[in-house]
């Protein structure tokens, strides 16, 4: 396969944002006690991994359409950057 510096460039850019916010996310779980009631337990669950298998199914569907544009990288770390606010907030907003 070959690839244009447009493409690696690109993917270097998806890979460099998929590892920076899942240390993040990481490293702010880590810092905060997490407290969780029965009822919302999988939304929680949902929340704090979600910066993990986003850039999963994000490289998933880049795949199957075979292509990955600017655009794609763009909504892909603006994805990224809402998952990381929502486990801010919820850590955050614990009771």
């Amino acid at each position: 396969m070959k690839f244009g510096t447009r493409t690696l460039l690109l993917g270097t850019a998806f890979v460099a944002v998929s590892l920076g916010f899942c240390v993040a996310t990481v490293r702010t779980i880590e810092r905060h006690t997490l407290i969780v009631t029965y009822g919302i337990e999988l939304a929680y669950y949902a929340v704090f991994s979600s910066s993990l298998w986003l850039p999963l199914a994000f490289f998933v569907y880049a795949v199957g359409s075979r292509r990955l544009t600017a655009r794609m990288v763009a909504c892909f770390t603006s994805a990224e950057f809402l998952a990381f606010c929502a486990v801010w907030y919820f850590l955050s907003h614990a009771a």
